[in-house]
């Protein structure tokens, strides 16, 4: 089961994602989560989550590798994000609601 998570491995390629160098690629992913935490203070914060979906849906797309290989290789670590979630929302006191 844990042999389909491969998070961190090469897949050659030669789209725009396959040229970038390595920093420029951390540097985007350091500014989305710096983006998205600002964000979560705001009234309508859910609205950048939105767009950062999109930004990946796009990256998906011009890396050239396809939809169904990513998700073979995601699906457990969204069943795991799923799961820590549902604790979360339940015995999480206050107002969780998506806006303010």
């Amino acid at each position: 089961m844990f042999k389909n998570i491969s998070l961190g491995v090469y897949y050659p390629g030669n789209s725009l994602l396959h040229h970038l160098q390595a920093r420029t690629k951390l540097l985007i992913l350091f500014w989305l989560v710096l983006f998205l935490i600002i964000a979560n203070h705001r009234e309508w914060h859910f609205a950048p989550y939105i767009i950062v979906a999109t930004l990946a849906c796009t990256g998906v797309a011009i890396s050239g590798i396809s939809p169904r290989h990513i998700w073979q290789r995601m699906w457990l670590l969204t069943l795991f994000a799923i799961l820590g979630a549902i604790p979360t929302l339940m015995f999480t006191p206050g107002d969780t609601t998506l806006y303010k």
